[in-house]
Protein backbone atom coordinates (compact mmCIF):
# COMPACT_ATOMS: atom_id res chain seq x y z
CA UNK A 1 0.00 0.00 0.00
CA UNK A 2 1.76 3.55 -0.79
CA UNK A 3 2.04 5.86 1.83
CA UNK A 4 -0.29 8.90 2.43
CA UNK A 5 -1.02 11.28 4.88
CA UNK A 6 -3.25 8.74 7.03
CA UNK A 7 -1.23 6.29 7.39
CA UNK A 8 2.26 7.51 6.89
CA UNK A 9 4.41 6.75 10.71
CA UNK A 10 4.53 9.85 12.41
CA UNK A 11 6.54 11.06 15.22
CA UNK A 12 6.01 14.83 17.51
CA UNK A 13 8.84 16.28 18.68
CA UNK A 14 8.64 19.70 20.72
CA UNK A 15 11.69 21.94 19.47
CA UNK A 16 13.15 25.05 20.33
CA UNK A 17 15.36 26.17 17.50
CA UNK A 18 16.00 29.54 18.57
CA UNK A 19 17.98 28.31 21.68
CA UNK A 20 20.64 26.46 21.05
CA UNK A 21 23.10 28.77 21.94
CA UNK A 22 21.88 30.63 24.78
CA UNK A 23 21.36 27.36 26.69
CA UNK A 24 24.65 26.07 26.10
CA UNK A 25 22.91 22.88 24.57
CA UNK A 26 22.59 21.37 20.77
CA UNK A 27 20.04 18.98 21.99
CA UNK A 28 17.12 20.97 21.65
CA UNK A 29 16.35 20.32 17.93
CA UNK A 30 16.27 17.41 15.41
CA UNK A 31 19.29 18.21 13.65
CA UNK A 32 19.56 16.87 10.16
CA UNK A 33 22.14 13.41 11.15
CA UNK A 34 19.54 12.44 12.79
CA UNK A 35 16.61 12.73 10.08
CA UNK A 36 19.53 10.48 7.94
CA UNK A 37 20.23 8.05 10.67
CA UNK A 38 16.45 7.55 10.73
CA UNK A 39 15.55 7.02 6.99
CA UNK A 40 18.70 4.57 7.06
CA UNK A 41 17.16 2.82 9.86
CA UNK A 42 13.52 3.04 8.45
CA UNK A 43 14.79 0.76 5.13
CA UNK A 44 14.60 -2.88 5.75
CA UNK A 45 18.91 -3.28 6.18
CA UNK A 46 18.95 -0.55 9.17
CA UNK A 47 15.13 -2.06 10.46
CA UNK A 48 16.97 -4.79 11.52
CA UNK A 49 19.75 -3.21 13.25
CA UNK A 50 17.04 -2.02 15.73
CA UNK A 51 14.18 -4.72 15.68
CA UNK A 52 13.76 -6.72 18.42
CA UNK A 53 16.88 -5.57 20.30
CA UNK A 54 17.74 -3.32 23.27
CA UNK A 55 18.71 -0.52 21.65
CA UNK A 56 20.88 2.97 23.77
CA UNK A 57 20.88 6.43 22.03
CA UNK A 58 24.01 8.87 23.18
CA UNK A 59 23.23 12.74 22.79
CA UNK A 60 19.62 11.72 22.08
CA UNK A 61 18.90 14.97 21.75
CA UNK A 62 14.94 15.56 21.08
CA UNK A 63 14.64 11.77 21.42
CA UNK A 64 13.87 11.58 17.49
CA UNK A 65 15.84 8.44 16.86
CA UNK A 66 15.19 6.63 20.23
CA UNK A 67 11.34 7.26 19.64
CA UNK A 68 11.14 6.16 16.14
CA UNK A 69 13.00 2.62 17.42
CA UNK A 70 10.68 2.50 20.01
CA UNK A 71 7.46 3.66 17.92
CA UNK A 72 7.97 2.34 14.50
CA UNK A 73 10.86 -0.19 14.29
CA UNK A 74 10.03 -2.38 16.64
CA UNK A 75 12.98 -2.58 18.97
CA UNK A 76 12.62 -4.65 22.31
CA UNK A 77 13.57 -1.56 24.68
CA UNK A 78 15.26 2.23 24.03
CA UNK A 79 17.04 3.93 26.55
CA UNK A 80 17.48 7.80 25.19
CA UNK A 81 20.27 9.22 26.94
CA UNK A 82 21.62 12.87 26.63
CA UNK A 83 23.98 15.20 29.23
CA UNK A 84 21.59 18.01 29.88
CA UNK A 85 18.95 17.39 32.39
CA UNK A 86 16.50 20.30 30.71
CA UNK A 87 17.21 18.19 27.05
CA UNK A 88 16.03 15.13 29.01
CA UNK A 89 13.58 16.62 30.37
CA UNK A 90 12.08 17.84 26.88
CA UNK A 91 12.19 14.35 25.89
CA UNK A 92 10.25 12.91 28.32
CA UNK A 93 7.67 15.36 26.94
CA UNK A 94 8.29 14.32 23.00
CA UNK A 95 7.80 10.19 24.74
CA UNK A 96 4.64 11.67 25.98
CA UNK A 97 3.37 13.11 22.79
CA UNK A 98 4.45 9.73 20.88
CA UNK A 99 2.10 7.83 22.93
CA UNK A 100 4.76 6.04 24.54
CA UNK A 101 4.65 6.85 28.07
CA UNK A 102 4.78 4.55 30.53
CA UNK A 103 4.67 1.98 27.89
CA UNK A 104 8.01 0.69 29.11
CA UNK A 105 9.53 -0.08 25.60
CA UNK A 106 11.36 3.97 25.95
CA UNK A 107 13.13 5.50 28.93
CA UNK A 108 15.36 8.52 28.87
CA UNK A 109 17.88 9.57 31.47
CA UNK A 110 20.89 11.85 32.01
CA UNK A 111 24.39 10.53 30.78
CA UNK A 112 27.32 12.57 31.41
CA UNK A 113 30.31 11.28 29.59
CA UNK A 114 33.15 11.30 31.56
CA UNK A 115 31.39 11.62 34.82
CA UNK A 116 31.15 8.49 37.85
CA UNK A 117 27.53 6.32 37.36
CA UNK A 118 26.70 7.56 41.46
CA UNK A 119 23.07 7.94 41.24
CA UNK A 120 21.72 5.15 40.29
CA UNK A 121 19.20 6.39 38.60
CA UNK A 122 21.22 4.48 35.16
CA UNK A 123 21.15 1.60 37.24
CA UNK A 124 17.62 1.48 38.15
CA UNK A 125 16.27 1.89 34.36
CA UNK A 126 19.01 -0.72 33.28
CA UNK A 127 20.01 -3.36 36.34
CA UNK A 128 21.13 -6.68 34.13
CA UNK A 129 20.29 -4.74 30.70
CA UNK A 130 22.52 -5.68 27.88
CA UNK A 131 22.14 -3.66 25.10
CA UNK A 132 22.17 -5.05 21.75
CA UNK A 133 22.57 -1.68 19.66
CA UNK A 134 24.62 1.36 20.84
CA UNK A 135 23.05 4.42 18.02
CA UNK A 136 24.35 8.30 17.73
CA UNK A 137 23.63 11.02 15.35
CA UNK A 138 25.39 14.14 15.36
CA UNK A 139 26.99 13.49 18.90
CA UNK A 140 29.25 15.99 20.26
CA UNK A 141 31.02 16.61 23.70
CA UNK A 142 31.68 20.06 24.90
CA UNK A 143 33.76 21.18 27.67
CA UNK A 144 31.00 23.11 29.25
CA UNK A 145 28.97 20.05 30.58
Amino acid sequence: MPTTASNAATITTLEARALLASTGTTGLRTWEAALYLGTYLSATEGRLLVENKTVIELGAGTGFISILCAKHLAANYVLATDGSGEVVDDMASNVYLNGLEGSGVIDSVVLKWGHVLTDGIFESHNSNRIFDVALGADVVRSSLS
